[in-house]
């Protein structure tokens, strides 16, 4: 929803109209959470036994900063970020250097939201069946060949296919995240 009704506010007002638009609704929603969130404090929720004895067995920060596995899942994810936002700030003006359409360029972009939600369901329906560790290499396998696919396609479908590998890799990573951490 947001690629399309950015398209339409650019055509309107220009790129810069556009921000200013964006800007103001995103300066009313905090201000409305400010005020949602300037209520009374909510209650703290009790614990059950079983989160109790959960949160014994967790690392302290000190422990899980003498361990690699911190250091090499905190490099992974940083770097699986860093390249996740430069793509999505590059990948218009990319597009339309493709020599793809704007409604083309709108079609590729708006593809990757489904496929977020496409990878989420797939997570949902076989992650239980496979290791966490396992489905975080297979994700993250998916963020190279579609940043491949983007690099050498030039074609719509190329194009479509790097937004479903790209979308979905980016919809699952965010629940192995979660879920190894």
């Amino acid at each position: 929803l947001c690629f399309p009704s950015v398209a339409l506010l650019q055509a309107q007002w220009g790129w810069r109209g556009a921000l200013w638009f964006i800007a103001a609704v995103l300066v009313a929603i905090a201000v409305v959470h400010a005020w949602v969130l300037a209520g009374e404090s909510i209650a703290p929720v009790p614990h059950s036994e079983q989160v109790v004895a959960n949160a014994a067995q967790d690392a302290t920060l000190g422990e899980a900063f003498a361990s690699r596995a911190f250091w090499a899942l905190t490099l992974n994810f940083a770097s699986y970020t860093f390249v996740a936002g430069a793509l999505w700030a590059h990948m218009a003006p990319a597009l339309a250097a493709k020599g793809l359409s704007s409604a083309d360029a709108l079609t590729v972009l708006v593809c990757i939201g489904p496929a977020q939600v496409a990878g989420r369901l797939v997570f949902a329906l076989l992650g239980r069946r496979f290791d966490l560790r396992h489905l975080g290499m297979a994700t993250l396998a998916g963020m190279p060949l579609g940043c491949l696919l983007f690099a050498l396609g030039h074609s719509l479908a190329a194009l479509l296919l790097f937004a479903l590998l790209f979308g979905m890799a980016n919809g699952v990573s965010t629940l192995v995240r979660g879920g190894l951490l």
